[in-house]
C-alpha cells in the first residue's frame, strides 16, 4: 500500500460518481506534477460502459502513472487498514442510501471529502469535512488542492459513534413512537 494517499470505497457505477474523482484528481495532478499524494480506489467493476471504461483505465498502466491505485474486491481487514492509514477520505456519489464508508472513516479519525448531497449533510461535520458539488469536476479538484495542504490530517474534535450505535438510533426510534402515540 503506497503512502501519503486519499482514498475512496465504491463500485464502478454512475452513480457512485468515482469516474469524475478520478478525472478531477488527474487534473490536480497536472497542477501538481510533484505531489506525492497517491489516490487509491477500492472497489468492484460495475455495470455500464461507464463503468467499464473505468474499470480498463484502472488497470493500465496510464492510471499508474497518474498516481491512481485500484484494489479489486478487497478483503475486510485490507479495506480496514486503507481507511485507518490515509489522509483524507473522499465519497463522491450522486445519490446514497447512507453513506456508510464515511462512517468507517470518521470513526477511524479520518477527515472526509464528500458531494454536497442530503444524506452526507446528516452524517458529516462542517468543522472537519468538506462539501462539493457532485456535478463539478473542478470543485473536486479544487478539493484535493485543499486538503492537499492540511497541516492535519485527523479530526478535531474527534467523532463520536456511540451517536450512531443500534441503541442509540433504537432510542431515537422509541422516542418517536412514544411521542406520537401522545398526539
Amino acid at each position: 500500500m503506497p503512502k501519503d494517499y486519499f482514498l475512496t470505497i465504491g463500485t464502478l457505477e454512475p452513480r457512485k460518481n468515482i469516474k469524475r474523482l478520478v478525472e478531477a484528481f488527474q487534473q490536480f495532478r497536472g497542477l501538481f506534477p510533484n505531489s506525492h499524494f497517491k489516490l487509491l480506489v477500492l472497489g468492484r467493476k460495475g455495470w455500464g460502459t461507464e463503468g467499464e471504461d473505468l474499470y480498463q483505465y484502472l488497470h493500465s498502466d496510464q492510471a499508474k502513472q497518474d498516481s491512481i491505485h485500484f484494489f479489486e474486491s478487497p478483503e475486510e481487514e485490507f479495506l480496514r487498514e486503507a481507511i485507518q492509514k490515509c489522509k483524507v477520505f473522499f465519497f463522491p456519489s450522486l445519490h446514497e442510501g447512507f453513506g456508510l464508508p464515511l462512517l468507517e472513516a470518521m470513526i477511524e479519525n479520518k477527515k472526509c471529502v464528500a458531494s454536497n448531497i442530503p444524506v452526507f449533510r446528516e452524517i458529516l461535520e462542517t468543522g472537519n469535512d468538506l462539501y462539493v458539488d457532485a456535478n463539478d469536476t473542478n470543485a473536486w479538484r479544487d478539493a484535493f488542492v485543499t486538503v492537499s495542504k492540511y497541516k492535519s490530517f485527523t479530526r478535531n474534535p474527534k467523532f463520536n459513534p456511540k451517536i450512531w450505535s443500534w441503541d442509540a438510533t433504537a432510542k431515537l426510534l422509541e422516542k418517536e413512537i412514544f411521542q406520537n402515540e401522545m398526539v
